[in-house]
């Protein structure tokens, strides 16, 4: 398994063609090529993979109604705020290994502590309670609840939960909540239905020392 860097425009038409298949988007190739793509691969076949956009506009935010649009732009502006947008989270339902767990998802918090922005924004359907109980442990705040619009790649309007975190805090989401990012991203599901309560102590310790030196 390994993670690259998505820049090449074949790899890029891959990837719109494997989030469409995953997330029924198809995103713009524009939006793509101003933004950090990351893949995850397995003996050359594309089988995960995520978005950062680190300069605006930002889909998350154009897709609000436009009164809440209006009012987030301000409200930006008026905190100073620097935002990083993270969107195009698919895995593979096949990547069952813990290594690529691990390894897909430490790169993921690597990228967005590194990015020098101080909040990121995000959003997820309403329906995707599991997404939303994992993105709580960054301590978000809710920003809309509801459909919003028809976005460059949406084929209907969708109701999604969008919201907005501080990266600050999710430098050290993983000491607010160790053992509930244990569990959900780092051991395969045997371990955390059989003997995951068990070994989290000992793995907890190993791997805070490790991110404490990001």
């Amino acid at each position: 398994m390994r993670i690259k860097t998505i820049k090449n425009k074949n790899l890029l038409n891959l990837f719109i063609r494997k989030t469409e298949e995953f997330l029924k988007i198809s995103y713009p190739i524009e939006y793509l090529e101003r933004s950090l793509v990351r893949g995850l691969f397995n003996d050359g076949e594309l089988v995960g993979g995520y978005v950062i956009c680190l300069e605006g506009p930002f889909r998350v935010i154009e897709s609000l109604p436009e009164i809440d649009s209006m009012a987030m732009a301000e409200r930006i502006t008026n905190a100073e705020m620097s935002l990083c947008e993270f969107t195009g989270l698919w895995l593979d339902k096949r990547v069952k290994s813990n290594f690529a767990n691990f390894l897909f998802w430490t790169q993921i918090y690597l990228d967005i502590i590194k990015s020098k922005k101080t909040h990121m924004v995000y959003a997820y359907g309403v329906e995707k309670v599991k997404l939303g109980q994992l993105y709580s442990i960054i301590n978000p705040e809710v920003i809309y609840k509801g459909e919003t619009k028809i976005m460059p790649g949406m084929k209907y309007a969708e109701k999604e939960v969008i919201e907005m975190a501080s990266i600050n805090y999710l430098k050290y989401a993983f000491f607010h909540r160790g053992d509930f990012l244990i569990k959900k991203l780092f051991l395969p599901r045997s371990l955390c239905n059989k003997k995951g309560n068990a070994m989290i102590p000992s793995f907890l310790r190993v791997t805070k020392r490790m991110f404490a030196k990001v």
